[in-house]
């Protein structure tokens, strides 16, 4: 975390505040790219490592080696393939969305695209056989490191070259790359027919998905960009990525629990699988709400470290109650997906792309900035609300009780009226204190996942 805000603010140093927004954008539409090419190929050998039960002294070669080595072969082809033509049609895209200086970062940052496809997939076969250190340090902490020492070799020779910046972020995912491959012992290998047609099926049906979820999830930053003057942008993407901040927690409990939650399911164990839900569902919650109550005191003074954003603490403080909202469902779309209903998930997905596009073409002309984190709470809200019912309706597993409801409302409530003025922030933090301490004495006696593990062969 500390590595991704020296990063954000290397990159105020090195640029000016518009071509900031412009890098910010085009990464994040890089990195869209890279989930939706790499991200059903990661679920399809999850969905296989986790309910193949192996020997302790097995060796990663042994579980996953030639499968997951060509099964990786196919999306590396994609990602280069698509940096070319991001790169290619680089030009295009920024006159379409009226940002012409952004022509240079689209093609820049696309070099990093089949790398982060890379170390996406190691990070997952790390994930599923629960190796969840190595996948921690190499799959995301160490990337952040790497890009911050870059950056920061970058200030002192006074280097503000895009192909520079984006040469920095390659290279900082390719060699934390290495040690996986050396764990992991998988390579890309010639593509045969490992695989069948329930296969394909399976990751057309995530990558049509992720399709629809990651403009969802990114559609905000789109119509920011192509509606707003440069500066709006630069304080939105900046505001949206230390919100997202937030869901780290929610990531690194969940690179834990989704492998478990195939595992439970292959096995029947439904109660032992309600039990390890609700408490990275609430962990990760009280966490981000702690993270809140810091937030509202300290956003202020904590982005004029980066330059002229004032702007952006309105913006932080909406986005922020929309991570609380995804956090506190818990990683339910990774459920369904595991249970073999991603067709839900996709129907579900959809439903909340449309309700955030139509907020969107109301509020952003209204309201700016802050009109486009509005959309995204709501979208947020329709998305996982229906996503928690979806569950309860399909395996009346509880993914969402009252006290948790309340928690989320009470929350959202708090951030959204200190974003409107219409409260001081340090009086909202004061509440989201008192709710957050009622969340830990409501729920201390449930975290016992860590101090009291049942021994799962996976």
């Amino acid at each position: 975390m500390l590595a991704g805000i020296a990063v954000l603010w290397l990159l105020n140093v090195i640029l000016p505040k518009t071509e900031v927004g412009f890098c910010l954008l085009s990464l994040m539409f890089v990195t869209l790219v890279g989930v939706v090419i790499g991200m059903p190929f990661q679920k399809l050998i999850v969905f296989y490592l986790s309910r193949a039960a192996q020997p302790a002294d097995a060796s990663m070669q042994d579980i996953a080696g030639p499968p997951a080595g060509k099964l990786l072969t196919v999306p590396l082809v994609l990602a280069i393939i698509a940096a070319l033509g991001i790169a290619l049609a680089s030009d295009a895209v920024s006159d379409a969305i009226a940002k012409p200086g952004m022509a240079i970062w689209l093609s820049a940052m696309a070099i990093s695209l089949p790398f982060t496809v890379l170390r996406d997939f190691l990070t997952a076969v790390l994930s599923a056989r629960q190796d969840i250190g190595m996948a921690s340090m190499f799959g995301h902490a160490f990337p952040a490191v790497g890009r911050a020492l870059g950056l920061g070799m970058l200030a002192l020779a006074g280097v503000s070259n895009p192909w520079g910046i984006a040469l920095v972020f390659g290279l900082a995912q390719l060699f934390t790359c290495v040690p996986m491959i050396r764990r992991s012992r998988i390579f890309p290998m010639p593509f045969s027919g490992t695989f069948g047609s329930w296969d394909w099926g399976y990751c057309a049906s995530i990558a049509f998905t992720q399709l629809c979820i990651q403009p969802s999830r990114t559609i905000d930053a789109f119509f920011v960009g192509t509606m707003l003057p440069s500066t709006a942008v630069a304080d939105y993407m900046l505001a949206n990525r230390f919100a997202s901040l937030a869901l780290l927690p929610k990531q690194a409990l969940g690179s834990l629990q989704t492998p478990r939650i195939g595992n439970h399911l292959s096995k029947g164990d439904t109660t032992l699988l309600q039990h390890e839900y609700d408490q990275t569902r609430w962990l990760a919650l009280l966490i981000a709400l702690a993270g809140a109550v810091i937030m509202l005191l300290f956003a202020g003074w904590f982005l004029s470290l980066f330059g002229n954003y004032a702007g952006a603490v309105s913006i932080l403080t909406i986005l922020y109650a929309a991570m609380l909202v995804r956090i506190g469902t818990g990683n339910s779309g990774e459920y369904l997906n595991m249970a073999g209903y991603g067709g839900r998930v996709l129907t579900i997905t959809l439903v909340s792309l449309a309700v955030t596009v139509v907020a969107m073409l109301v509020l952003v002309p209204v309201l700016g900035a802050r009109g486009a984190a509005g959309s995204v709470l709501l979208g947020a809200i329709v998305g996982n609300g229906l996503l928690a019912a979806a569950i309860r309706w399909t395996d009346q597993l509880g993914t969402l009780d009252s006290f948790t409801l309340l928690t989320i409302c009470m929350s959202v409530l708090t951030l959204i009226l200190v974003s409107a003025n219409i409260i001081d922030s340090r009086f909202g933090a004061l509440l989201i204190g008192l709710i957050t301490g009622a969340g830990v004495m409501k729920k201390r006696a449930t975290f016992t996942l860590l101090s009291k593990p049942r021994e799962i062969a996976i």
